[in-house]
Protein backbone atom coordinates (compact mmCIF):
# COMPACT_ATOMS: atom_id res chain seq x y z
CA UNK A 1 0.00 0.00 0.00
CA UNK A 2 2.70 2.43 0.84
CA UNK A 3 4.26 1.73 -2.60
CA UNK A 4 1.14 2.62 -4.35
CA UNK A 5 1.20 5.99 -2.43
CA UNK A 6 4.91 6.69 -3.39
CA UNK A 7 4.57 6.14 -6.82
CA UNK A 8 1.60 8.41 -6.58
CA UNK A 9 3.08 10.80 -5.12
CA UNK A 10 5.89 10.87 -7.40
CA UNK A 11 3.68 10.88 -10.39
CA UNK A 12 1.31 13.76 -9.36
CA UNK A 13 5.01 15.26 -8.83
CA UNK A 14 6.28 14.63 -12.36
CA UNK A 15 2.98 15.89 -13.97
CA UNK A 16 3.04 18.90 -12.21
CA UNK A 17 6.72 19.68 -12.86
CA UNK A 18 5.92 18.67 -16.85
CA UNK A 19 2.73 21.10 -16.65
CA UNK A 20 5.14 23.85 -15.52
CA UNK A 21 8.40 23.65 -17.18
CA UNK A 22 7.26 20.93 -20.36
CA UNK A 23 7.30 23.45 -23.00
CA UNK A 24 9.54 25.79 -21.37
CA UNK A 25 13.16 24.62 -22.09
CA UNK A 26 14.71 27.30 -24.03
CA UNK A 27 13.16 30.07 -21.40
CA UNK A 28 14.86 27.73 -18.36
CA UNK A 29 18.07 27.31 -20.73
CA UNK A 30 17.50 31.59 -21.00
CA UNK A 31 17.09 32.01 -17.18
CA UNK A 32 20.40 29.74 -15.92
CA UNK A 33 22.73 31.39 -18.28
CA UNK A 34 21.54 35.07 -16.69
CA UNK A 35 21.28 33.46 -13.02
CA UNK A 36 24.75 32.33 -13.73
CA UNK A 37 26.05 35.53 -14.75
CA UNK A 38 24.54 36.76 -11.87
CA UNK A 39 26.23 34.98 -9.64
CA UNK A 40 29.41 36.84 -9.25
CA UNK A 41 30.19 39.44 -7.07
CA UNK A 42 31.60 42.43 -9.52
CA UNK A 43 28.24 42.42 -11.67
CA UNK A 44 25.73 42.12 -8.08
CA UNK A 45 27.59 45.40 -7.88
CA UNK A 46 27.06 46.36 -10.87
CA UNK A 47 23.88 46.20 -11.03
CA UNK A 48 23.57 47.76 -7.18
CA UNK A 49 25.03 51.10 -8.02
CA UNK A 50 22.53 50.46 -11.85
CA UNK A 51 19.35 50.03 -9.52
CA UNK A 52 18.77 53.78 -8.85
CA UNK A 53 19.01 54.61 -12.62
CA UNK A 54 21.08 55.05 -15.68
CA UNK A 55 25.44 55.25 -14.92
CA UNK A 56 28.08 56.30 -17.23
CA UNK A 57 31.31 53.87 -17.55
CA UNK A 58 33.17 56.17 -15.54
CA UNK A 59 30.60 56.59 -12.43
CA UNK A 60 30.47 52.75 -12.37
CA UNK A 61 34.22 52.47 -12.14
CA UNK A 62 33.85 54.64 -9.42
CA UNK A 63 31.12 52.87 -7.49
CA UNK A 64 32.73 49.37 -8.10
CA UNK A 65 36.30 49.80 -7.55
CA UNK A 66 36.46 47.94 -10.85
CA UNK A 67 39.09 48.77 -13.28
CA UNK A 68 37.77 50.01 -16.91
CA UNK A 69 38.82 46.84 -18.54
CA UNK A 70 37.52 44.61 -15.89
CA UNK A 71 34.47 46.59 -15.79
CA UNK A 72 33.94 46.33 -19.18
CA UNK A 73 34.17 42.76 -19.77
CA UNK A 74 31.54 42.43 -17.05
CA UNK A 75 29.38 44.85 -18.99
CA UNK A 76 29.33 43.45 -21.76
CA UNK A 77 28.69 39.90 -20.46
CA UNK A 78 25.17 41.34 -18.76
CA UNK A 79 24.63 42.92 -21.89
CA UNK A 80 25.32 39.76 -23.59
CA UNK A 81 22.17 38.24 -22.07
CA UNK A 82 19.76 41.05 -22.14
CA UNK A 83 20.60 41.86 -18.42
CA UNK A 84 21.35 45.18 -18.97
CA UNK A 85 21.02 47.43 -22.00
CA UNK A 86 23.79 50.60 -23.32
CA UNK A 87 23.44 53.83 -25.26
CA UNK A 88 25.96 56.06 -26.61
CA UNK A 89 26.11 59.85 -26.31
CA UNK A 90 29.20 61.77 -27.28
CA UNK A 91 31.91 60.53 -25.75
CA UNK A 92 29.96 58.56 -22.82
CA UNK A 93 28.36 55.42 -22.80
CA UNK A 94 25.55 54.70 -20.83
CA UNK A 95 23.80 52.11 -19.17
CA UNK A 96 20.68 50.57 -17.35
CA UNK A 97 19.39 47.81 -16.22
CA UNK A 98 17.21 46.18 -19.36
CA UNK A 99 13.69 45.85 -17.82
CA UNK A 100 12.03 46.36 -14.02
CA UNK A 101 11.61 42.34 -13.51
CA UNK A 102 15.71 42.31 -13.27
CA UNK A 103 15.50 45.12 -10.59
CA UNK A 104 13.19 43.36 -8.94
CA UNK A 105 15.12 39.90 -8.65
CA UNK A 106 18.13 42.08 -7.85
CA UNK A 107 16.20 44.07 -4.79
CA UNK A 108 14.99 40.67 -3.65
CA UNK A 109 18.55 39.31 -3.93
CA UNK A 110 19.25 42.30 -1.60
CA UNK A 111 16.51 42.06 0.32
CA UNK A 112 17.33 38.24 1.42
CA UNK A 113 21.11 38.63 1.66
CA UNK A 114 22.15 42.36 2.69
CA UNK A 115 22.15 43.46 6.26
CA UNK A 116 21.36 46.95 6.59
Amino acid sequence: METTTYSSCKEVLRDELNQLFGSQEQNIDQATRSLKVLAHPARLKILCALRTGEQTVQDLEYYTGLKQTTLSQHLSLLRSRDIVTSRREANFSFYRIANDRILELFELIKDIYCQT
